[in-house]
């Protein structure tokens, strides 16, 4: 089975780094509660919950753009070494930090989305019409916006190749590939970089989202080769013969690209969902360094090695339970944006009932 789609790999990433290392009965033992929230669909909006749902939308760019921060200029002309041409290159977008910046704008980001989901969540729970708001997502990305103008791409290749972070990610796929214990399509690296995006993306969209996938993919490389290390005993098969639908998790890509067609511009809704994917990958991120950060070998050493033992989905509902519920909310927020619904909690909930 082939996973295609750039921001299905993104949100895939972070599920599987949730996931990972889990047993077969702690992952029963929260498949009940998963597909219970699974069951919390989005239904039409109330006019209340939309004015502020819209309000929200309205002014989420600037502020999300605010907790970023480019370089100036923006591009800049390199000439190649070899060939003397001269190219157009990306410079880094990085997401701002107390300690350089004077303002926390991971901490601003966070509370950014989660009051976008809120209230979007809000709107759409009742039965009065959700038009403004749809209307307000569909909006063409502002002029006033900071990367305005600058090349929209559908092609995913195109936009890693604008930048050296995009250029590292691919890298570094093609290292996981040559690892022991971790199981990709040989073609993973051709399909990402020959994808079709499902929404307009521009370069500077993509390399927060990629520094956040970098530092995730440590993590699961570290949990990979401490399994190696430390090999568990196969579990016993369930017996029920029922195999996992994979086709949930492609009708997702499948469904935003219907719903966006072949628009060649990006809307307000294209960059909430961008921010969206970059919230998700912090959550994944963030259970890993909550685990590493108190199950060192040597608590004496914060350089020693991580003892995952423990790891598993019935520690992260007991103590990162926060983070899952993040993660299937923006997941299910970026369905609502883009016109397809996703039970993200269903389908991990039907996921583990498999196991």
């Amino acid at each position: 089975m082939k996973i295609k789609g750039i921001g299905l790999i993104v949100i895939a990433l972070a599920m599987i780094g949730l996931l990972a290392g889990c047993s077969a009965d702690a992952l029963m033992q929260t498949s009940e509660k998963m597909e219970g929230m699974g069951k919390a669909g989005m239904g039409k909006a109330g006019e209340t919950f939309v004015e502020a749902a819209v309000t929200e939308t309205d002014g989420f760019v600037a502020k999300n753009e605010f907790c970023l921060k480019y370089s100036d200029p923006l591009y800049v002309v390199v000439v190649d070494d070899i060939t003397g041409q001269e190219m157009e290159k990306v410079q880094l977008v990085t997401v701002k930090t107390l300690e350089y910046e004077e303002f926390d704008g991971e901490k601003a980001l966070r509370e950014l989305c989660a009051s976008f989901v809120a209230k979007v969540g809000k709107a759409t729970g009742t039965s009065a019409s959700d038009k403004a708001l749809r209307e307000a997502l569909d909006k063409p990305y502002p002029e006033t916006g900071t990367t305005y103008g600058r090349p929209i791409f559908r092609k995913f290749g195109d936009a890693l190749a604008g930048s050296e972070t995009g250029s590292g990610i691919i890298g570094l796929l093609t290292m996981m590939m040559t690892m022991d214990g971790i199981k990709v399509d040989p073609n993973l690296v051709s399909n990402i970089t020959n994808y079709i995006v499902p929404i307009p993306i521009q370069a500077y969209d993509t390399l927060p989202i990629l520094n956040r996938t970098l530092s995730l993919a440590g993590h699961i490389l570290q949990l990979v080769q401490y399994n190696k290390d430390h090999p568990k005993p196969e579990p016993e098969p369930s017996g029920s013969g029922a195999t996992f639908d994979f086709t949930s998790l492609l009708a997702i890509p499948e469904g935003i690209a219907k719903h966006t067609g072949d628009r060649k511009y990006q809307t307000v809704g294209d960059k909430i969902s961008v921010a969206l994917l970059y919230d998700i990958l912090d959550a994944a991120d963030n259970v890993f360094r909550n685990y590493e950060s108190t199950h060192l070998t040597d608590p004496e050493n914060p350089n020693s090695d991580v003892d995952f033992s423990d790891f598993g989905f019935q520690w992260i509902m007991k103590n990162c339970g926060s983070y899952v519920d993040r993660v299937v909310s923006d997941v299910n927020a970026i369905g609502y944006i883009n016109g397809t619904h996703i039970d993200a909690a269903g389908i991990i909930g039907s996921y583990l009932s498999q196991l």
